[in-house]
C-alpha cells in the first residue's frame, strides 16, 4: 500500500541517518591515527612552540577538517535531495488536479452543447 518512491524515500532517510551518526566516529579514529604521521620541518626540532606542535598534528587537523566537510556535504546533499523528492511529489500532485480539471471542463461543455444536456435522448414520448 506504499508508494515505491515513499518506501525509498524512508530508505534513504534511513542510511543517511546511520551514515551522518557514525560519521563523526570515523573522522575522530582517523585523526587519532594519523596523529604519528605529522609533517617533519628541517632545523625546527631543537625549540619547541606552538607552530612545531601544529605541524606534527598536520594531518590530524586535515583529517578532523576533512570530516567538517564531509558532515557540510552530506546534509547539503540529503536536504537537496529531499527537497527535490518533495518537488517531484508535488509536481505529480498539481499535474494530476489539472488533468482532473481538464477532463471536468470536457465533460461539462460536452453536457452544455447537448441538447438539454442530454435529456432529449431519453424522451420516452418519441419512441
Amino acid at each position: 500500500c506504499m508508494h515505491p518512491w515513499w518506501a525509498l524515500a524512508s530508505k534513504a532517510t534511513k542510511t543517511f541517518w546511520a551514515f551522518f551518526r557514525s560519521l563523526w566516529y570515523l573522522a575522530l579514529l582517523v585523526a587519532v591515527a594519523l596523529v604519528p604521521f605529522g609533517k617533519n620541518v628541517a632545523g625546527t626540532a631543537d625549540r619547541y612552540s606552538t607552530e612545531i606542535l601544529m605541524h606534527d598534528l598536520a594531518w590530524s587537523i586535515f583529517a578532523l577538517k576533512l570530516g567538517g566537510w564531509l558532515y557540510a556535504f552530506t546534509t547539503t546533499a540529503f536536504f537537496c535531495l529531499a527537497l527535490f523528492s518533495v518537488s517531484a511529489a508535488v509536481a505529480l500532485l498539481a499535474i494530476a488536479l489539472v488533468c482532473t480539471l481538464v477532463v471536468a471542463c470536457c465533460m461539462a461543455l460536452m453536457a452544455l452543447t447537448g441538447e438539454g444536456g442530454g435529456a432529449a435522448a431519453c424522451d420516452i414520448g418519441e419512441l
